[in-house]
């Protein structure tokens, strides 16, 4: 009755630890963190663990493929203790091979998605082939169990225990531990095939917004810069002459503004043609740019005409300024068709004094005097610099 009684101890004791080394293994695996851990990094780390809690000498995990089964991980007694070879795992030879599926005990499980269990078991049992660097298990049974995340056969898990006796509850334990080791590792795939998309994504939306920013920064530079002479348009020059005259208003300072139209324009486009025309605009915008100030505003206005807002300055400097763009196209010629274009302009000056006390001065008064004092010079034979001030008595 004792003896029973003990025996029945023995066995409820030997089922507890099963049962408490199944669960540690199952919490062990669950605990990898799959943020940080490769593929590979993960199959090793679960042969590791199951190692570990279950009485096995070796096992091996292969991963399904196009080609068939690839020995992905494995690991065995002799790699924990180190030293004693006839514990060495027996399929370290195929590693990194990939294996057809053929007769063997691998292909039952991949085809069956069910554990086969054999004793004694060879190489040709387990893969159907014919590896002399293979040995026979001398003893214990082999376990092969599927690896599955839902229906999708992920891979096969194969174990080596070298004691029969505890094969029903090993399959059952294996089984369990590869059923988990499925989820994990598809929670892995699709964590990473996740990780790419989201970079592949923000990569596109990077790209998006480089081209969204470079297409914004065109657009503003087609609307506020003329395409042929490279010049602010009408569109940038009010507002911006706006905010430079009310500085000056503010800080009761000169302001000046000049209008400037190249002579005869519509003769050249008629005798040398648009293009000629073209360069014509091209050469005279040029030589703006070269002579006005930093802080001078110079856009074309439209056609041949030209303007430039000329902040803290006065009369003089402003006609300074005007003489300067006369003398400079008057001393060039623009070549088309081997003929020499003579480029000349009339300018129209307006200027709001430091002195000046009408605060209600607006930049289109100012832009209408200066186009009055054009126009005065057009009529008295062109090529002149004329101030709306001194002209005014005349008009």
């Amino acid at each position: 009755m004792i003896e029973h009684i003990k025996e029945s101890y023995q066995e409820i004791n030997q089922n507890y630890t099963r049962l408490l080394d199944a669960l540690s293994a199952l919490r062990a695996l669950s605990d990898i963190d799959i943020e940080t851990t490769r593929e590979a990094a993960l199959l090793q780390k679960s042969l590791d663990i199951l190692m570990e809690y279950q009485d096995m000498q070796h096992c091996t995990i292969f991963l399904t493929c196009n080609e068939g089964l690839l020995y992905a991980a494995g690991t065995d007694l002799c790699n924990l203790r180190g030293g004693e070879q006839q514990l060495k795992n027996p399929f370290a030879t195929l590693r990194g091979k990939v294996l057809s599926t053929g007769h063997g005990m691998l292909s039952q499980v991949a085809d069956t998605r069910q554990p086969q269990r054999s004793e004694h078991c060879s190489p040709s049992q387990i893969f159907d082939l014919n590896e002399t660097s293979l040995t026979t298990q001398a003893g214990g049974f082999t376990l092969s169990v599927p690896i599955v995340s839902g229906s999708d056969l992920l891979g096969v898990l194969i174990a080596y225990y070298p004691k029969p006796q505890t094969a029903e509850d090993s399959e059952q334990m294996l089984l369990l531990f590869s059923n988990f080791l499925g989820q994990i590792l598809a929670n892995l795939r699709r964590t990473r095939f996740m990780e790419a998309e989201i970079d592949r994504r923000t990569h596109q939306l990077e790209l998006a917004l480089i081209e969204a920013q470079n297409l914004k920064r065109r657009f503003e530079e087609l609307s506020s810069v003329d395409e042929l002479t490279g010049l602010y348009n009408r569109r940038h020059f009010f507002p911006a002459a706006k905010a430079a005259m009310a500085h000056a208003i503010r800080r009761n300072e000169s302001f000046s503004v000049l209008a400037i139209d190249l002579d005869l324009f519509k003769s050249i486009n008629d005798r040398f043609g648009h293009a000629a025309g073209d360069t014509v605009l091209e050469v005279a915008a040029s030589i703006f740019k070269e002579i006005i100030r930093e802080s001078d505003l110079l856009a074309r206005f439209g056609g041949e005409e030209f303007i430039i807002a000329l902040p803290d300055t006065g009369l003089a400097g402003a006609k300074q300024m005007a003489s300067r763009i006369l003398g400079s196209l008057g001393g060039r010629k623009v070549d088309v068709d081997s003929q020499q274009i003579k480029v000349s302009a009339t300018i129209g000056i307006s200027v709001r004094d430091e002195s000046e006390t009408r605060n209600e001065q607006t930049l289109e008064q100012m832009i209408k005097e200066s186009d009055q004092a054009l126009y005065f010079g057009k009529e008295h034979g062109r090529n002149q610099a004329n101030a709306f001030a001194e002209i005014n008595c005349a008009l």
